[in-house]
């Protein structure tokens, strides 16, 4: 075999090997491709404070295109009050001990909702600069079951004290009522004590109606239940709010179904008046209120934290155009008896 047949020979084995090693390099990294494209964490990479690089649950979480998230420092998508703790951790802690840390912030998507993640970082080199692997978790659904959880079991335990302290209520109602009855017998109508007692009786019966709602609250009240058409009630009931406040217009949409829902009517009116008497305060110069009925279904992770059955609910929403509230006062609407009114003006 001649020099040049051998070298030949030597060349496409070289050329063979050469092909299978680009080949098998391709094929790896066709897989790393997969696994970080179909990953269930958020996968990005942050260099000198941009993001090189993000997978597409990473667009998803912030909703943001891949060209906006690559021209976007990324301390603009850390919450304000997490931003300095972040960039620090991962300055201090990856780039320049060239380590790894795990941080918990807020985000902000592309909406400027915040987005709650758990991420691990840790240093590489990204096309011949340090950089950040970030894998992140999106928490924002877990925060909210948590919490919900904590307001059931919160609610749970103001109802046990409601209760009991309703209970004790009536038995000293019934006490003064018994004993008010037994004097009312021996004095007679032109006696000057006959009116006092008379009063102590209205007093009485103002008291029972207090306790009556807070059994109701507990919801183990005496509640009349029947059958009614949610529309019906919610139409009458704003028709009756708009023969009084002629500065709100209403709008009313209703879903077509005929929604029939077992209630005790007099609590959803009373309920209902509540919210558009807010409303109405909320705009002292008027405005609209909005008011709609829709048929939502509750799945179990929505439902078990507040120990309801999954299935099919009547959403009623009612909306208005006034100053709104502030985070403080929406994080404790919820709470039983919290109020934003001022005493000396609506309680005096």
């Amino acid at each position: 075999m001649t020099n040049s047949a051998a070298l030949a020979i030597e060349n496409a084995l070289l050329f063979s090997i050469h092909k299978r090693v680009v080949r098998a390099l391709k094929e790896s990294e066709e897989k790393y491709r997969l696994l970080v494209n179909n990953a269930n964490e958020a996968i990005f990479i942050i260099r000198d404070r941009f993001i090189a690089f993000a997978n597409p649950n990473t667009l998803a979480l912030l909703g943001y295109s891949q060209q906006e998230i690559l021209s976007t420092p990324f301390e603009n998508l850390i919450h304000y009050d997490d931003k300095v703790e972040v960039i620090e951790s991962l300055d201090k802690d990856v780039i320049e001990n060239k380590g790894s840390c795990h941080y918990s912030c807020r985000m902000l998507n592309k909406e400027g909702d915040e987005v709650l993640i758990r991420s691990n970082a840790v240093v590489i080199n990204w096309e011949g600069k340090p950089a950040v692997l970030n894998f992140a978790r999106d928490l924002t659904r877990q925060r909210v079951l948590e919490d919900q959880l904590l307001q059931a079991h919160k609610m749970e335990a103001i109802h046990t004290l409601i209760g009991g302290i309703s209970n004790d209520l009536n038995n000293l109602l019934m006490g003064i009522q018994g004993n008010t009855s037994l004097m009312l017998i021996d004095v007679c109508h032109d006696s000057p004590h006959y009116n006092r007692l008379k009063e102590i009786e209205r007093l009485i019966n103002n008291g029972a109606a207090i306790s009556e709602k807070l059994f109701g609250f507990t919801q183990r009240g005496n509640y009349l239940v029947r059958p009614n058409k949610i529309n019906q009630i919610i139409s009458s009931t704003l028709e009756q709010f708009r023969s009084e406040k002629e500065n709100i217009a209403i709008h009313e949409n209703y879903s077509q179904d005929d929604i029939t829902v077992d209630v005790d009517k007099r609590q959803i009116e009373q309920a209902l008046l509540n919210v558009c008497v807010n409303a109405w305060q909320a705009m002292p110069k008027g405005g609209d209120l909005y008011a709609s009925t829709d048929i939502v279904k509750f799945n179990e992770d929505y439902a078990k934290p507040f120990g309801l059955v999954c299935g099919y609910y009547v959403r009623i929403s009612i909306t208005d155009t006034g100053i709104g509230m502030d985070k403080q006062t929406q994080i404790r609407i919820f709470d039983p008896f919290f109020t934003t009114k001022k005493w000396d003006k609506e309680w005096a």
